[in-house]
């Protein structure tokens, strides 16, 4: 049972309480499809308190597109006579590797080079490619590969890390790291690919 002043915060980072928990708990729509399975559940009895720690493996077909999504839950309940409620519960998305979409490596060159912070001259991200693929990182030793989702679009794997290279007339000379939510900003440092 919920306690009726449980605080949920959302895969999405937004924060609810129990009435709009229970209010966004409804049926998928028609064309939708969903199974989930409780994995590694682990219960820490404090006494008056237990942490509740358990991965949710989620599958979703949208009109014939499968998704595959596994979560990180956490919740908290407190004694209440003979009784535990719910009193607040945090769902984290694991991050996982996205699909590779089919491109060109011949754009690969005019991504390839060192990259740096405007105002700093410090090489903070290298790209280079590696038999064949595309890998970026602070140094080759650190690199990860690059997954393309579009020609100018590459998730980083085992990251939650996106590239976006900024192609003008003058070529590719920045890249945007979308990092935490937060977009960083690198331009091209001179002497071009690598």
């Amino acid at each position: 049972a919920m306690d009726p002043d449980c605080i949920i915060t959302t895969e999405d980072g937004e924060i609810q309480n129990k009435t709009q928990f229970l209010e966004g708990t409804k049926p998928l729509p028609k064309g939708f499809v969903g199974d989930g399975t409780i994995k590694d559940l682990t219960v820490r009895d404090l006494g008056n308190v237990a942490v509740v720690h358990y991965y949710i493996d989620e599958t979703e077909d949208i009109f014939g597109q499968h998704l595959k999504t596994g979560y990180l839950d956490t919740d908290v309940y407190k004694r209440s006579g003979s009784d535990w409620k719910l009193v607040a519960m945090q769902v984290t998305v694991v991050p996982r590797d996205m699909d590779a979409v089919a491109i060109d490596h011949g754009i690969w060159k005019d991504l390839t080079g060192s990259y740096h912070f405007p105002g700093d001259d410090k090489v903070r991200f290298q790209v280079f490619v590696k038999g064949d693929e595309l890998m970026g990182g602070r140094d080759e030793k650190s690199a990860k590969k690059l997954i393309p989702l579009s020609p100018l679009v590459y998730h980083q794997a085992g990251s939650i890390h996106l590239y976006i290279f900024v192609r003008t007339s003058a070529g590719v000379n920045e890249v945007r790291e979308i990092h935490k939510y937060n977009e960083i900003r690198m331009l091209r440092s001179p002497g071009g690919s690598t």
